[in-house]
């Protein structure tokens, strides 16, 4: 708007509504919490069962569910060895 590139204030006559009850109260791991999940997943590891190595790699990235599962090989960068790519992908699970 300042810089005539969006000429009109479009969110003019918006009221912003806030609802107390309608919040939630986000509790973090603390640091000594996150140590413990972290040797919980490492010392459980097992290839068939996969959740730890997701939960690992949530820990260690901050990647979201949904990005982890649509992982896949390619999208791991074995020139950095330890780095998975740029993931411009999702898994979503929708109600039919």
């Amino acid at each position: 708007m300042y810089d005539e590139i969006i000429r009109k204030n479009f969110t003019e006559n918006i009221q912003l509504v806030f609802a107390p009850a309608r919040t939630r109260r986000i509790d973090y791991l603390s640091l000594d919490k996150l140590k413990r999940l972290t040797d919980l997943c490492l010392n459980g590891r097992q290839k068939r069962y996969t959740s730890r190595y997701m939960i690992l790699t949530a820990i260690m990235t901050g990647m979201r569910i949904g990005e982890i599962m649509a992982l896949t090989w390619d999208d791991i960068d074995y020139q950095q060895q330890t780095q998975i790519s740029e993931i411009k992908k999702n898994l979503a699970l929708l109600a039919e």
